[in-house]
Formats: structure tokens, sequence, C-alpha cells
């Protein structure tokens, strides 16, 4: 799985770089969609189809599995319905499975960091909680019932959540 994982995120990053400075013509992406495919699919030993679709990069295995990364928006799967939607600061990008999500948001202060936790832990994250801090990074990571695990890493202004829904 960590192999897989992997290689979708090199074909990922070299998708990025081949559809940069906002040239993005059908002609360009289908060309770019299917070099894509292709190198995932030698890299990751399977067929995957790859689809680009304002700004997001939407990627589905021969198993079905479904992941989508990019697009400055808050996610509208279901690992993201579980958590309280962060508000501030700006969604740089987001990676969307159906088993979690991960949201980058840049440009948060770390008050607005903080809120957010108490909006977590009054959502009902109050289990299993770790708290982590030192001179440049906080971290906290919570259980909400059997539902999920979410996780909220901030340093240097920017921040990342993760959920993770339980099975």
């Amino acid at each position: 799985m960590l192999k897989r994982c992997m290689a979708v995120l090199l074909g990922v990053v070299l998708l990025l770089s081949l559809t940069g400075c906002g040239v993005k013509k059908k002609v360009e992406e289908k060309v770019t969609e299917k070099i894509t495919e292709g190198i995932i699919d030698k890299v990751a030993g399977e067929d995957v189809d790859i689809d680009l679709d304002d700004g997001k990069i939407n990627i589905k295995d021969k198993d079905g599995t479904e992941w989508s990364i990019g697009g400055g928006e808050w996610p509208k799967g279901e690992a993201a319905s579980l958590i309280p939607e962060f508000k501030k600061g700006k969604i740089e990008s987001v990676i969307e499975t159906t088993e979690g999500c991960m949201i980058f948001v840049v440009e948060v202060d770390q008050k607005d960091y903080e809120k957010y936790i108490d909006q977590l832990t009054s959502a009902g994250y109050t289990e299993d909680v770790v708290n982590y801090s030192d001179s440049d990074a906080l971290m906290y990571s919570a259980r909400f019932e059997e539902k999920a695990i979410v996780s909220a890493a901030y340093g240097g202004g920017e921040m990342t959540i993760t959920v993770e829904i339980q099975e």
C-alpha cells in the first residue's frame, strides 16, 4: 500500500510539473493525463485513471480506490464532514480518499489554530488525546468515538489537518 501511495505521489509531482504555469488547455490535459497514467502504471504495477478537473487531479485505480488532489476549497467527502470546517487561512491543497483526507492550509495565525482545536474538542474529539508543542510547532490528535481520528499540526503559519475514518 505504501509503495502504491508513493508511486501515486511521484506521478502527481510529475503531473504538477507538466501542468504548471497556469497553462491547461484540453489537449495538454489529455496528453498529461496519459503520460502520468503510464508512469504510475509502470511504477505501481497497476492500471490507474487520471483526470484533471478544475485544478484538481482525480486518480482512480483498478480496484476502484479514488484519490483527489488539489483544489483550494474545503473537501466535501465523508471524512471532512466529520470535523468542523476551518474557515481561516487559505486552503492550498487537499488530498482526499474514501478512507480520509488531508488539508493543507497556509496563512494561519496561531490563535486561529488554537481556536480550531477548541472546535474539535467541542465536536467530540476528546478520546486518546495527544497534545505536543515546542518552539517551532504545535500538534493535536484525538479520536471521536469509533468514527474518526483527527490530527492538526501547526508551524510557521501553516496548518495540516488529517482525518482518518475508523471502520
